[in-house]
This record gives structure tokens, C-alpha cells and sequence, in this order.
């Protein structure tokens, strides 16, 4: 009798899963300020009060590559970019309401893992550049969302202003929108008080950049203590020409 060897040949396949590259992206974020005034005091500027738009809106965009990241303006629509002139006058006749708001062209330039922070500040036509460190503070809680596909983890600081971010620790870029930063994760989304603004991520996209992140370098040099100071004195200036405390109201992005 003839005997058949059947011999199978198996083949093993090995998959493998390639891991994402977080070292170059672009994530973009939409920004909102609420614009709140309390004119209860005034009742000939509470009748304009209509006039005044209740928030702005803006794009914006934080650029990473090889441990680096920029956070600037993004692409926006002639409604988003443009100034906003409103002018007025009661209905006594007796006071005229002026507002222009606008989107200055700041830059924030982080390398996260050397704690190097340079900001370009454009503010009332001249522009500034400060230097600093991510000195935050921020205490991880156990709460989490959903924010652009990604699961996000809340931390709140610890400051003079009342921030809660949120991070996504799937993502190893220890930086974020504006100069915020040292979390364990990119953070996705910042909510603040003074002004009222919240930054939201609305896309995610890490691929190749094709540019070199440079921090900005023009601009006159001072401390962040010296810029305030420099901010605040304006505002001083501005309200004794304008006959008052309560005639110019001043809101400003700066952490």
C-alpha cells in the first residue's frame, strides 16, 4: 500500500503596529472671549449695552515638532480676523460708546523640556518680548472627558486667576495653548477666568512639519512683571484722558 505524507506549511505572520509619532503636528484650537459689562450703575450706557457683541471668536494654532511648540494665530474668516467699530450715543444724547476689539499678533514659543518660554506680545501698537518659565502649579484630579477623539484628564492651578485645563495623557507633549504647560499630556482644552476665554482643541493632526520652530526675536525685551507694569500704566493713561475710571475698560490676553 502507498502511503501519502501530507506536510502543511504554515505560515506565521507577525503584525505589528506601528506607534503614532507625536514629534510633529499641528493642533488647532478655537478660541472664545466673553466680553461682560456691568453698566447696572449707568443707566444711559445699559440702553447701548445692545450695541456690544457678547463674545469673539478666533482660531488659533499650536505647531510641535522635535520637542518644540509655537502657539499663534490660526486661519480665520474676515468676520473672526477684522477689528469690531461700534459707536453710538445714548438715547439722552449725552454719552458716546466707542469699542474696538482686536486680535493682536501674539506667539507663544515653548521647548517644554528645557522650561523655555519666549512670548511676543503686540499691545497698544508697540511689541514686547518676555521670557520666562512654565512655573505652574497644577493639581490632577480624577475627572475626565472626550475633547477632539481624545480622552482627557482635568487639572486645575493653582494661581490668581481661576484656570482648570484639560490633558490628554496619550499625548506626549508636555505643552498646550498659550504658555500653559507641565501637565503629563498635551492639554487640549483651558478655561479662565479674567478675562473669560476658553481654548478649546477642535482638531488633532500630527504629521510632518514642514518648517523650523524659531522663538520670536523682535521685539523690546522685559520681565513679565515689567510688561504688566507697562499695561497697566496705559490703562491709567487712558482713562484720565478719557475723563474716568469707569470710561475705559481694558481686556487683555496675558497670563
Amino acid at each position: 500500500m502507498q502511503k501519502l505524507l501530507l506536510i502543511l506549511g504554515l505560515t506565521v505572520a507577525t503584525l505589528t503596529t506601528k506607534a503614532q509619532d507625536y514629534s510633529q503636528g499641528k493642533v488647532t484650537y478655537k478660541e472664545v472671549m466673553q466680553l461682560k459689562f456691568d453698566f447696572s450703575d449707568n443707566p444711559q450706557m445699559e440702553s447701548m449695552k445692545a450695541m456690544i457683541p457678547s463674545s469673539r471668536s478666533y482660531n488659533k494654532e499650536l505647531m510641535i515638532k522635535d520637542g518644540k511648540t509655537i502657539y499663534r494665530n490660526g486661519k480665520n474668516d474676515d468676520e473672526e480676523s477684522g477689528d469690531i467699530n461700534v459707536g453710538g450715543q445714548s438715547e439722552s444724547g449725552g454719552i458716546e460708546l466707542n469699542i474696538q476689539i482686536s486680535q493682536p499678533d501674539n506667539i507663544v514659543y515653548q521647548e517644554p523640556g528645557k522650561d523655555v518660554v519666549v512670548q511676543k506680545r503686540d499691545f497698544m501698537g508697540r511689541t514686547f518680548l518676555i521670557d520666562g518659565t512654565t512655573d505652574k502649579s497644577w493639581k490632577i484630579t480624577n475627572e475626565e472627558k472626550e475633547i477632539a477623539g481624545y480622552t482627557c484628564q482635568k487639572a486645575v492651578l493653582d494661581d490668581t486667576i481661576n484656570v482648570e485645563a484639560w490633558f490628554a495623557k496619550d499625548i506626549p507633549v508636555f505643552s498646550g495653548p498659550e504658555s500653559f504647560g507641565k501637565l503629563p499630556g498635551l492639554i487640549l482644552e483651558v478655561t479662565m477666568e479674567n478675562p473669560d476665554r476658553t481654548i478649546t482643541a477642535t482638531d488633532v493632526a500630527f504629521e510632518e512639519i514642514n518648517e523650523e520652530l524659531l522663538p520670536p526675536s523682535k521685539g523690546k525685551k522685559v520681565t513679565a512683571a515689567k510688561f504688566r507694569e507697562i499695561a497697566d500704566a496705559k490703562l491709567k493713561e487712558m482713562q484720565a484722558e478719557y475723563g474716568g475710571k469707569g470710561n475705559v475698560i481694558m481686556i487683555t490676553e496675558d497670563q
